[in-house]
């Protein structure tokens, strides 16, 4: 956790790594739904608030109105609202019979997180590398470490 922005990249590689999987065609048996679901329900919402709580709010602090980090967080938390309603809608689907559903679901969801990732690992976390000290990077460090109820001390 001592390299918060690594942390949110590393985050966005395991993001996609489900979305890989999600992106099967395949039927998923009900250990895979579950699994991803899993991942939705623990690992997202701790990338989101990581984001939403800690990273905009610094940023907002750090850069000149010049770098739109408002139309930046605004755009950010409004696709995270999109794809936790799609993951939500996924998460419902139980019925075997709504196999195509489900694949639409899995598909949508994996192009909005990867739409998603892409321009936030080009615009927000370049902006956020050049932006930050050592100092907000130990305040993103502690913030992260306490969502997860992890010991850091700086």
């Amino acid at each position: 956790m001592s390299r918060p922005l690594d942390y949110l990249s590393a985050s966005h590689f395991r993001l996609e790594l489900l979305c890989r999987f999600l992106a099967s065609h395949e039927p998923m048996d009900s250990i895979s739904v579950q699994s991803c679901i899993l991942v939705l329900k623990s690992d997202l919402p701790l990338n989101i608030a990581d984001e939403e709580d800690s990273l905009y709010p610094l940023l907002d602090t750090r850069c000149s109105a010049d770098d739109n980090v408002p139309l930046l967080r605004a755009r950010a938390v409004e696709e995270h609202q999109t794809y936790k309603l799609v993951a939500t809608e996924l998460a419902a689907v139980r019925d075997r019979h709504a196999r195509d559903r489900e694949i639409a679901l899995r598909n949508l969801l994996a192009k909005e997180l990867r739409n998603h990732m892409t321009w936030e690992q080009e615009m927000t976390f370049t902006l956020a590398r050049k932006s930050f000290d050592e100092a907000d990077l130990a305040q993103l460090s502690r913030e992260f470490a306490r969502r997860r109820s992890l010991p850091l001390s700086y």
